[in-house]
């Protein structure tokens, strides 16, 4: 049995001025003043994601967050920006690592919305101490443009399964900034709202799962910053809150159950992030 963990997020967002790419990858940097002082670096990994959809005997859906049957989602093609994006701050010739999080962007090119994501919530769920009806509860299907995992999945060691948040973002009848979080009590100042977190691990170098899939009976654990916090994480499962993006969640309109699985690789296994950060 794999030896779990898991990552506390946390989000961090950087001004950047200034950018070199190489061989395909491409960093940002923007620079403090005056001796000593620290610079902070940006750096956009490219990727490419798949997604499961997996489906029964009949061919229906049992993932609830599939892909639109046009193959993996590339960084840079088709109006698709899917990158791991590294964070580091540079003082005095010491590079420490902020944070590793990804990011998949979807809009238009040349003038049409080329590719989607569908996430299906029409699976509204009761969860205890959230809600106590489900009459009211919206239903229907989001194509997000923007997804993210947050914090440091970028920078995880290689074989070992972690949890993690993932938000889906985009417009819905119900709100035009929704969006479908997986993030239990792990992001500050977002309530959980009877929401899971969802299993992550670096299976390579240069490759990833995010899946919704527990192994029974597997403890999870924080991990923050490098440090291994022995707290067990029992909330990691496939339950999802559906709110507001751009306060904390609130309004708070239901839990779903939404299943689903990606796998994330490097577009060059020669430029990737770096492992165990």
């Amino acid at each position: 049995m794999k030896r779990a963990m898991a990552f506390v997020a946390a989000v961090v967002l950087v001004a950047a001025a200034g950018s070199v790419e190489v061989a395909g990858v491409q960093a940002k940097a923007k620079a403090g003043g005056g001796a000593g002082a620290s610079k902070t670096v940006v750096t956009d990994y490219p990727v490419q994601i798949q997604f499961r959809d997996l489906k029964d005997a009949s061919g229906a859906a049992l993932d609830m967050v599939t892909s639109d049957g046009k193959g993996a989602y590339v960084d840079g093609k088709d109006g698709v920006r899917a990158v791991m994006e590294v964070t580091t701050t540079v003082t005095g010739g010491v590079t420490t690592y902020d944070s590793g999080k990804l990011v998949v962007q979807i809009a238009g090119y040349r003038g049409k919305l080329v590719r989607k994501v569908n996430v299906n919530y029409t699976n509204p769920i009761l969860e205890s101490g959230c809600q106590s009806t489900l009459p009211s509860v919206p239903t229907g299907t989001l194509n997000p443009v923007l997804i993210q995992v947050l914090g440091r999945p970028a920078l995880l060691p290689t074989g070992l399964d972690f949890a993690a948040t993932i938000g889906f973002h985009g417009t819905t009848p119900t709100d035009p900034s929704g969006v479908f979080r997986f993030a239990a009590d792990a992001l500050v100042n977002y309530p959980g709202n009877c929401s899971s977190l969802i299993v992550a691990q670096r299976t390579t170098p240069s490759s990833w799962t995010f899946t919704t899939d527990v192994d029974p009976g597997v403890p999870y654990y924080k991990f923050y910053r490098g440090y291994h916090i022995y707290d067990p994480v029992t909330n990691v499962g496939d339950t999802a809150e559906f709110g507001n993006s751009a306060s904390g969640s609130a309004p708070f309109y239901g839990n779903y159950r939404m299943p689903f699985s990606m796998t994330v690789s490097c577009l060059s296994t020669t430029a990737c992030p770096p492992t165990d950060r």
